[in-house]
Parts: structure tokens; sequence; C-alpha cells
């Protein structure tokens, strides 16, 4: 596995672009919650890139939250993966419970489609929380885990993955255009072939 890099107390990764301002990605990555059972991981995506508080929260974009199953938070909440939605404390869209334990590797996988998002983990193929998502806010992608001290929060991170689902628009564009292509190759081909010989 590749050297993990770490975010220390409400450490974030600057909102970084999506390519072309992208508005439909996959994301992956391995992680794994260290120090306090409190701390917890966030990828915020279709943000602007702004922060909203004190705290440097996302002020925009959906946030997939993971929690450790040892967590204070997840006691009240019942679940271990929650997305919220596009505003601070504006409700839960879905969520999952499965086992996060501490100082654990978790790989997860989330697919933006534009108008939904899914979390799987791991290689599964079969989402743990798939919600609509309509809203469009931005085309950034930002990482960060908890605030307070140093000393309590920590959250490792292998490499970071953010791949492009093209738009549906591109993919026909491409399959027509390939379609014409073969058409007159094999147009080509069957001219020359029943050409008259002199």
């Amino acid at each position: 596995m590749a050297a993990f890099f770490t975010l220390h107390a409400r450490t974030f990764l600057p909102a970084l672009p999506l390519p072309a301002g992208l508005r439909r990605s996959r994301t992956a990555s391995t992680f794994r919650l260290v120090g306090w059972s409190g701390e917890f991981f966030r990828v915020v995506t279709r943000t602007d890139g702004t922060f909203e508080n004190t705290y440097g929260e996302a002020a925009t974009g959906y946030r997939i939250v993971f929690l450790s199953t040892d967590s204070p938070d997840h006691s009240s909440l019942g679940a271990t993966i929650l997305i919220e939605g596009t505003t601070p404390n504006s409700g839960f869209l879905g969520t999952a419970d499965i086992a996060i334990q501490p100082n654990t590797n978790m790989t997860f996988r989330i697919r933006d489609t534009g108008s939904n998002i899914s979390v799987f983990s791991g290689a599964s193929t079969t989402p743990l929380i798939n919600v609509t998502a309509t809203e469009q806010q931005g085309g950034k992608i930002s990482l960060y885990n908890r605030e307070l001290n140093a000393g309590a929060h920590q959250t490792d991170i292998d490499a970071i993955s953010v791949y492009a689902i093209p738009e549906p628009s591109s993919v026909a564009y491409i399959c027509v255009g390939s379609l014409i292509l073969l058409i007159l190759t094999l147009r080509n081909r069957v001219q020359k072939t029943f050409q008259p010989k002199n």
C-alpha cells in the first residue's frame, strides 16, 4: 500500500478543482481514523471551495462523512457513513452502518452522477448508500477531519483518486462518430470490391 498522508485536527486539503469543473465523478481512497474514537473523515463534492465558520467546514456541497464504530456520534446516529445535504446541519440524505474500526484501513468509492451520489465499500458493486442529489454548487472536492487538538484527532489517507464520468451526451457523440466511421469504412471497402477491372 502507498504511504499515507495525515490530516491533523481539522486539516483540510484545499478544495481541489475537479477536471474541467466536473459535475460527475468517481472518488476512491483508503483511510484510517487514528487517535480519539470520535474522529471523522469528510469528503465534500460539488463544493465551490468556500468555508463557512472558524472550524473550516465547507459552506457548500454534499458531505460524505465516515465515523468510527466506537464514536459517540455513531452511538447517537446509529450509522458510520452519512451523506449530508448541501449546507451544514441540513440533515442526512442517507446513512449506512458498517464496521469502521479505529486504526484500521477503510477503502471506499464515491460515484457522483450529477443526479445521484452512491457510496461503496472496497470493491463491492452494491452501494451502501444511494441518494438523489441534484444541486450543483461548485466543481471542487474537499477533504477534512474533525477539529480540536492535534493530539486527539488524526486521519491518515492513502492517495486519493478522482476520475471523470463522461457526460451522457459525450458518450452519445462518441458512439455516433464511431458508427459513422464504421459505415464509411465499410462503404469504401464495398465500392473497391465491386469496381470493374479494366
